[in-house]
């Protein structure tokens, strides 16, 4: 699970003040501190850390994959108890995940514990976060509700890749994480503060992964597709430019530039959603083809500068929020639609995106292993990416006329 998705987390809209202020603080708090160093985490393991290419993806594989698994218990204890519990343990997990990321270079066997702690960040909050959304398919103003908090967190947490970027170039790149994990520390307070009602449902693990629906299987395969593009954006790019770059501030410049841009197409995603959908859709799919085949050209010809890399960062940051919001309608329209309990849809979508960001990130590792050459091995990914872009707008109108005729 990306940043951008949990940016659209929106059970806050579903309780009382007092909770959706608890909410929204922790919220702000938590997106924060993980835009100070979220993304510079690649180039702090390949640069700082001096790990290898190769071992730089073994990490996330790692990570990704305890994920998958650590995502089965979360789906129990949500069902059960309910999301603040899952969420609380994922927090507690965030921190030393950071925090350990400080002595590694002097204790270099913290680095096979770092990518556990990252795990079970990711399989717990994020259960739980797609848990509490769930409710939302429901919501006819659904579309301008999630571009209104996305307006919200960006504003609150924008500038924050600018001031990481700034503290771990001309300061330390410790002091940055440490401010990090303790900004993480105190996001649990509102957290703890707030109290989300919940009715135990029945859960039946062997349920969750049972793919006899057509629409489930649409939406399934439309997830994993995006998943495959945000394991590019997320941790391939950002390596990529700090490769260029080679330097933090100015890697926080673009991050943060990129951010600010998308927010007045926040607001045109939000307002006719509902109504446009599928066209929203095809613009989306349209501007990340552009902006990854420009990403292809300029990075195998040597031709990216901050200029150019901002610009393409830019396109695929709008290209991805665009996209992102019709295709997690999309599931949280399935979990409705098809479950009592959404806890049988999230499990296979969360353990399955997760899965395919460990396949990349190991055959990454793998190529690399054997084929020692930087560029073509990272151009590879974003080659394939131009191919599966469209298949999250087909995949998306299927599952539209399967709903239709039902």
């Amino acid at each position: 699970m990306t940043h951008h998705y949990e940016k659209l987390h929106l059970n806050l809209l579903y309780t009382d003040t007092k909770n959706k202020t608890n909410l929204f603080v922790h919220k702000v708090i938590r997106i924060f501190a993980w835009s100070l160093v979220g993304t510079f985490l690649p180039a702090i393991l390949y640069f700082d850390l001096g790990l290898s290419l190769s071992s730089v993806f073994v990490f996330f594989a790692v990570k990704s994959f305890l994920g998958a698994i650590f995502s089965i218990p979360a789906t129990k204890i949500v069902s059960k108890y309910g999301t603040r519990i899952s969420m609380i343990l994922g927090i507690l997990a965030m921190i030393p995940y950071l925090a350990l990321l400080i002595i590694t270079a002097d204790i270099p066997m913290l680095l096979y514990m770092i990518p556990v702690f990252g795990g079970m960040f990711n399989g717990f909050f994020f259960t739980a976060f797609d848990y509490d959304f769930a409710s939302l398919s429901k919501d006819k103003s659904y579309g301008n509700k999630v571009a209104k908090l996305n307006i919200y967190t960006t504003l609150a947490t924008a500038f924050a890749p600018l001031i990481g970027g700034v503290v771990s170039q001309y300061y330390s790149v410790h002091i940055t994480l440490t401010i990090a994990s303790l900004i993480v520390a105190l996001s649990i307070i509102p957290l703890i503060a707030s109290k989300i009602k919940h009715k135990p449902k029945e859960l039946i693990i062997k349920k969750c992964f049972n793919l006899e629906k057509k629409s489930r299987k649409n939406m399934l395969i439309s997830n994993i597709s995006a998943s495959f593009g945000n394991s590019v954006s997320n941790v391939i790019w950002p390596l990529i430019m700090f490769m260029v770059l080679k330097d933090y501030s100015k890697l926080g410049i673009v991050v943060t530039i990129s951010t600010l841009s998308i927010i007045a197409t926040m607001y045109f995603i939000g307002k006719y959603l509902n109504k446009y959908r599928n066209r929203i859709l095809k613009i989306a799919v349209a501007i990340e083809e552009v902006a990854w085949i420009g990403s292809i050209l300029l990075y195998f010809f040597g031709w990216l500068g901050i200029m150019s890399v901002t610009i393409i960062r830019g396109l695929q940051k709008l290209g991805q929020s665009t996209s992102n919001v019709p295709i997690l309608q999309e599931f949280y329209k399935e979990i409705t639609h098809e479950d009592d309990n959404p806890a049988y849809t999230i499990l296979i979508r969360t353990f399955s995106v997760r899965v395919v960001e460990a396949v990349v990130y190991s055959l990454l590792a793998l190529s690399l292993y054997f084929y020692n050459n930087n560029e073509i091995v990272l151009t590879l990914p974003m080659i394939i990416l131009v191919f599966i872009i469209p298949l999250q707008l087909v995949l998306v109108r299927k599952s539209d006329k399967i709903n239709c005729k039902k």
